[in-house]
C-alpha cells in the first residue's frame, strides 16, 4: 500500500515554495494560458469594471492574436504540482531599449496572497534586467496598484487600457528602475 500524496496546505508558505516550479512558457499551453487569463481576470478585476469593459477583456483573450502575443513576450510560468497556477513576462516597451514592459501578470485565484505573483514578477524583472534593461515598466489595475507598490513601482501616471469596440479598463502606469549588482 502507497501512502497518499501529501495534501497541499495553502496556508504553509514552505508547502508552497516547494512547490511552485516557475519556467519558460511551453509551446503548448496558450489554452491553459487564456484560460488562467480568464478566471484571473473574471474573478479578482471585473468587479472594479463594466460589463462591456469586461466582456472586451474575454473577447481579446480568446481571440488568435492574444494567444501569438503571449509567445513574444519573454513569459514564464508558474505551476504547483503541473497546474499552471499563474504568468509573468516581458518585452522591450522602447525603440531606444532602455524600458521594459511588465506583461501577463496573472495568479489563479485560488493562489492567491501565496506570493505566486511576488516570485514570478521578481524572476520576470530578474531577466530583464539580464538582458540590459533597468527601467520597469507596467500597466496595472487600479485594483493592483497596492501590489506593485510593495515591489517598488511607482505611479507615473493614470489611464485605459484600450480593449478593441472602443472599452477601457483603468489602469495605473507604473515605473520601477534597478541597477545591476
Amino acid at each position: 500500500m502507497t501512502d497518499p500524496e501529501p495534501s497541499l496546505d495553502l496556508h504553509d508558505d514552505n508547502a508552497i515554495g516547494t512547490r511552485v516550479v516557475l519556467e519558460p512558457i511551453g509551446l503548448d499551453d496558450g489554452s491553459d494560458l487564456r484560460h488562467l487569463h480568464t478566471i484571473s481576470f473574471d474573478r479578482l478585476i471585473a468587479g472594479h469594471l463594466d460589463e462591456g469593459e469586461l466582456e472586451a477583456f474575454k473577447t481579446m483573450v480568446a481571440s488568435f492574436e492574444y494567444s501569438e502575443d503571449l509567445h513574444q513576450d519573454a513569459l514564464i510560468v508558474a505551476r504547483i504540482d503541473g497546474y499552471l497556477a499563474g504568468s509573468c513576462g516581458w518585452r522591450p516597451s522602447d525603440d531606444a531599449g532602455l524600458s521594459a514592459r511588465m506583461t501577463s501578470i496573472f495568479v489563479d485565484p485560488l493562489f492567491t496572497r501565496l506570493g505566486i505573483g511576488r516570485r514570478l514578477l521578481l524572476e520576470t524583472e530578474a531577466h530583464a534586467l539580464s538582458a540590459g534593461f533597468h527601467i520597469f515598466a507596467v500597466r496595472a489595475p487600479l485594483n493592483a496598484v497596492g501590489f506593485f507598490e510593495r515591489l517598488g513601482y511607482e505611479t507615473a501616471s493614470f489611464g485605459s487600457h484600450m480593449f478593441e469596440g472602443g472599452h477601457g479598463m483603468p489602469v495605473a502606469f507604473m515605473r520601477k528602475m534597478l541597477v545591476a549588482t
